[in-house]
């Protein structure tokens, strides 16, 4: 087999081309020999308001351009950062601010719907203390009235057997009712018999009306009350009879209980 010329020329051509490439590639070594004390100085004052400015070459030799650099970063982090910081502050003051608010609201218009039900319930409480005392009076009326009856009974019988001359004008009532002049007895409290007979023997104008009339003690009359006999009948003025009298026209008017309190 024959192996031609221009195959080996082209192999060596191509190395060389590789060999050129290589060379040009070429990348010389860095060597880094830190900042300078000078430069660091150079920056002291730069920071503390200097105007004296290095040249491009020195600036990047020494290393001074890089630390402006990241000292330009770091102010550029450290304001976005303030920014952010005082972004975040007032988005949680104004979400704070919010959430007060409508929490505020919120308390406000439970507490209203809480004092309305309550003033409701009072309400209602207060107007089924009034239906029940309606209907307590409404109930209890008759026995009311009864109670006020005896009392004033209690206080008229009292009063009577303090004053004996009350049992005066009963008498003359009592005959006047029976329109009669003779023959008239009169029924009495014992215990008043010594009293109308003095009054009886003093005269009197007043009295005059007590000179036809014959007094006769009786167990059945109560002091302040007499019975009246005459030949044309019998008058019963006795208090308690004419209590009982006044009771029973009382008792027609007293209401009806209807029904029981708490039923429809």
């Amino acid at each position: 087999m024959k192996m031609r010329w221009s195959n080996i020329l082209k192999k060596d051509q191509t190395n060389q081309a590789t060999e050129d490439v290589s060379v040009l590639d070429y990348t010389p070594k860095e060597f880094n020999f830190g900042t300078p004390e000078a430069a660091i100085g150079y920056l002291k004052q730069k920071e503390k308001g200097s105007d004296f400015l290095l040249s491009e070459v020195l600036r990047t030799t020494t290393g001074v351009e890089e630390i402006e650099r990241l000292s330009e970063e770091q102010k550029i982090e450290h304001k976005v950062l303030e920014k952010l910081a005082l972004l975040q502050e007032d988005a949680y003051k104004k979400a704070y601010d919010l959430g007060f608010d409508e929490g505020l609201v919120k308390a406000i218009t439970d507490k209203t719907a809480e004092l309305d039900q309550q003033s409701a319930n009072t309400a209602k409480l207060i107007e089924s203390f009034n239906h029940i005392k309606e209907e307590l009076v409404h109930q209890n009326e008759a026995h009311i009235i009864r109670l006020v009856y005896e009392i004033a009974c209690k206080i008229a019988f009292d009063h009577i057997e303090e004053n004996e001359e009350s049992v005066l004008k009963v008498i003359k009532m009592a005959i006047d009712t029976a329109q009669v002049e003779e023959n008239i007895n009169v029924l009495i409290a014992p215990q008043q018999l010594e009293f109308l007979e003095k009054m009886k023997a003093q005269g009197g104008r007043e009295n005059e009306f007590l000179k036809k009339i014959k007094f006769v003690d009786s167990d059945q009359v109560t002091p302040g009350s007499c019975i009246v006999e005459t030949n044309f009948g019998i008058i019963d003025a006795r208090i308690e009879e004419r209590v009982q009298k006044l009771w029973t026209d009382l008792k027609q008017a007293l209401p009806k209980v209807k029904s029981p309190i708490g039923s429809p």
